[in-house]
C-alpha cells in the first residue's frame, strides 16, 4: 500500500472514531422505549396521586408569573430541565427540585417532572441516559399545560 493510501484509511479510521465518539456522547444512547404520556391522560392519573395534588401556586408565585410572562418563566423551565434532569447520570437524584423558590419548581413536582425516578414512573422516560431534545420538549409542555391550568385557576378564583 503507497504512503497516500495508508494515510487516506487512517484519516477515514479517526473520522469514524470521532463519529461513533460523538454520536455516544452527544445522542441519548437508546431511544426511548415508549411514548411519552399523553397529556389529558397524565393529568387524569396525576389527580388521583394525593401528593401531586397538594402541589398549587401560591400569590408570590403567581404574580412572579405576571410579572415576568409565561415564556420567561419557561425559559428558566428548560435551563433547569437542562441542567438538572437532562443528564444521563444525576449524583442527587430524587433531590434536585427544590420544593418552592420558583413557579417551576412547583409545576415540577405536581407533574411528576422533578427527578428522573419520577420520569420513569409517570412518564415512561429511563434513567440512565441524557434525555433528548424531543422528551425535554415534551417535560416543558407538560410544565406548561400545568402552570396555564394554576394561572387559570387563581383567574377564575379571583372573579
Amino acid at each position: 500500500m503507497t504512503g497516500f493510501l495508508r494515510h487516506s484509511h487512517h484519516l477515514r479510521y479517526k473520522q469514524s472514531l470521532l463519529y461513533l465518539k460523538t454520536a455516544v456522547m452527544d445522542r441519548p444512547i437508546n431511544p426511548p422505549t415508549m411514548p411519552m404520556r399523553n397529556l389529558e391522560q397524565l393529568f387524569a392519573a396525576l389527580a388521583k396521586s394525593a401528593f401531586r395534588g397538594k402541589f398549587h401556586l401560591q400569590d408570590k408565585d403567581l404574580h412572579y408569573i405576571q410579572a415576568k410572562g409565561l415564556p420567561t418563566i419557561l425559559d428558566h423551565a428548560r435551563d433547569f430541565i437542562g441542567k438538572r434532569l437532562a443528564p444521563g447520570f444525576i449524583p442527587n437524584d430524587g433531590k434536585q427540585t427544590p420544593f418552592r423558590g420558583h413557579p417551576v419548581f412547583v409545576a415540577q413536582h405536581a407533574t411528576a417532572c422533578c427527578c428522573r425516578s419520577c420520569l420513569q414512573k409517570w412518564h415512561g422516560i429511563e434513567q440512565g441516559r441524557k434525555l433528548s431534545a424531543i422528551e425535554q420538549d415534551y417535560i416543558i409542555e407538560v410544565l406548561r399545560h400545568w402552570l396555564q391550568r394554576e394561572i387559570n385557576r387563581f383567574t377564575e378564583n379571583s372573579h
